[in-house]
């Protein structure tokens, strides 16, 4: 019996002494002693490390770990952290992902869902979004849930000016551009670019109420509107159109008829009859000889048309250049 015993130590000795010398078996290893639970692998990378200063690590200098939560149902992942992009994600393949904050009646403040939704507040509380600035820590964006206010520049003391700027497809050019400072809008590109234009509806699906063109400095409004002339036209001698303003300029519409009597037509999709018309001789650059009277009223059977008559001194009807306006 004593030799059985002998023989068995020694071989649990040799056993071990060969343990010592190939060195530890290559797998992972789970640690308990400094660190309350140290996991490496075959390396002797740190994979996880619970310590005993209430911290967890995971992964080790030059490794990439990710933390993977998988559903019960396809084992998709719920949740990955990926630490080679810094990336964060919620939601697998099969199930959308969502993320709430709840106060302390259990009523969500904050969810963002799968589709791309985010909702600040609750039926208790309503939601905010403050930015501040780094050196002073003054609020310099805001966005009051219960006002329904949005505040862009320094509040509450002397700071910045806020701006907002709308820039195009390239990124570069500000198309819209609101300063406070300046107490300003500025529309359209300040390089070459897009001209800016203000349009305001009529509240109806007939059109547009006033137009302001960007590229021509023009200003439209519509007939029934007032304050603006609503269309032009400086005629000369022959009814051929010098300039105009919302004119057909077609000679089939515009012309001299006869001797000292034209008709102007305008671009206007409204009936002129309730408008204001007002005719004068001549223009500017005028070198001929003017009429002394002028009239000018509807033009039967076209709304959007005048008839106009230029006579001499005397009464009787002669070729002039003239002007009319529209209001």
């Amino acid at each position: 019996m004593l030799s059985r015993r002998v023989f068995w130590g020694v071989l649990i000795a040799g056993l071990g002494f060969g343990l010592l010398m190939t060195g530890p078996v290559s797998a992972q290893s789970v640690g308990i002693g400094n660190s309350l639970i140290d996991v490496r692998d075959a390396q002797g990378d740190r994979i996880l490390e619970v310590g005993t200063t209430n911290r967890v690590t995971i992964g080790d200098v030059g490794s990439d770990i990710d933390l993977l939560i998988y559903d019960t149902a396809a084992g998709d992942q719920a949740l990955w952290f990926n630490t080679s992009q810094g990336s964060l994600y919620i939601g697998g393949l099969d199930d959308g992902g969502e993320m709430g904050l709840r106060d302390t009646v259990g009523q969500l403040t904050l969810l963002t869902t799968s589709f791309g939704d985010l909702t600040l507040g609750s039926t208790n509380q309503d939601g905010d979004i403050t930015v501040k600035e780094s050196t002073t820590n003054r609020t310099n964006f805001s966005v009051d849930g219960d006002t329904a206010t949005v505040t862009v520049g320094a509040q509450g003391a002397a700071g910045d000016p806020g701006q907002i700027y709308l820039r195009d497809a390239d990124g570069v050019t500000n198309n819209i551009w609101l300063r406070g400072i300046l107490a300003d809008i500025n529309l359209g590109s300040t390089v070459s670019g897009e001209d800016g234009d203000i349009s305001l509806s009529n509240g109806t699906s007939s059109g547009t109420a006033l137009d302001l063109e960007g590229s021509s400095g023009s200003i439209t409004n519509i007939i029934t509107g007032n304050g603006i002339v609503k269309a032009w036209a400086r005629m000369n001698a022959d009814g051929t159109v010098a300039s105009c303003y919302r004119c057909n300029s077609s000679p089939t519409v515009t012309g001299l008829i006869s001797t000292g009597s034209y008709e102007v037509d305008f671009t206007i999709d409204a009936n002129i009859d309730s408008r204001p018309v007002v005719c004068s001789p001549g223009h500017n650059g005028t070198t001929i000889t003017l009429a002394t009277s002028i009239s000018c009223v509807g033009r039967g059977g076209n709304d959007s048309a005048i008839f106009v008559v230029t006579q001499n001194g005397s009464g009787t009807a002669i070729n002039s250049t003239f002007t009319a306006v529209v209001f």
